[in-house]
């Protein structure tokens, strides 16, 4: 239950148009229903960190939606796939392009086979390209936690995602091509790489330099060098779910075992 609630909480305050003052007000909450118009559970909203109400939606058997703000409804963009593609309706992961508002990445797939990938997408989703071969589980167990796929806010070149069973992929192209990433494990079998936070505050040589995987079973991996090099980080949650890195270089990580805070050297456990 912490991390759905940390899911609905984070996408509101990573809401470009969402402040302090938003959060902790005295009026009256009016709560209803959303409605999305397709199936499937609701595993993962994304907010773009610089374009107000580009926000996008993952479901686990339905696709992926965008928010359409001028018409208040969210529009299905996983339509181009035939019945024979039904494996794609499963969405593991979403990643925007902090660099490029028309980009966005999707870990697609819902059973374990190659039938599944990595699709970007270079007009908000309106149609997809196919750029990696690789399964996916969109509709199992922790499917809620995320989000495994992440572009560098540094660099829109360089992208990683997480999977469940085959550890860490690096793409420096853009997602044209894909390099297995040494020293990060696969973690738990068929649940794998749940969650890739980076950090916008440390760049350094047009890319940024840390990086953080929530690996399910092994922890939290921790590069400083742009991916060059990976160590586990002692202390951290070994039931990653959920990460975020604050604007100070602060890592927030909800799991298994409850909410914790990494500052510098120091692990914390904060749950409410």
């Amino acid at each position: 239950m912490i991390g759905r609630f940390v899911l609905v909480l984070m996408a509101i305050l990573m809401s470009p148009g969402a402040s302090r003052a938003d959060v902790p007000s005295t009026a009256p909450y009016l709560w209803h229903r959303v409605a999305v118009g397709g199936g499937g559970y609701v595993t993962g909203i994304v907010a773009h960190p610089l374009e107000p109400n580009l926000i996008y939606m993952r479901t686990d058997n339905g696709g992926a939606y965008r928010w359409d703000a001028a018409k208040q409804e969210w529009i299905w963009i996983t339509s181009q796939w035939k019945d024979s593609e039904l494996n794609y309706y499963g969405i593991d992961g979403i990643a925007v392009d902090p660099g490029n508002a028309d980009v966005v990445y999707i870990a697609a797939g819902k059973t374990a086979n190659d039938v599944g990938g990595i699709f970007k997408s270079t007009d908000r989703g309106n149609t997809w390209v196919k750029v990696k071969a690789l399964s996916f589980k969109g509709n199992g167990d922790l499917r809620w936690t995320g989000e495994l796929i992440a572009v560098d806010p540094n660099n829109s070149n360089i992208v990683y995602s997480g999977s469940r069973n085959n550890g860490l992929f690096r793409s420096v192209d853009g997602g044209a091509t894909w390099d297995p990433v040494a020293g990060v494990p696969a973690g738990t079998s068929n649940l794998g790489i749940r969650s890739v936070a980076i950090d916008p505050a440390s760049a350094a040589g047009g890319a940024s330099q840390r990086i953080f995987v929530g690996v399910v079973g092994a922890g939290v991996y921790m590069s400083s060098d742009g991916g060059a090099t990976w160590s586990a980080m002692t202390g951290s949650p070994v039931q990653p779910h959920r990460m975020s890195v604050a604007s100070d270089g602060t890592l927030y990580v909800t799991a298994k075992s409850g909410v914790f805070r990494f500052n510098n050297s120091t692990w914390a456990a904060i749950s409410p």
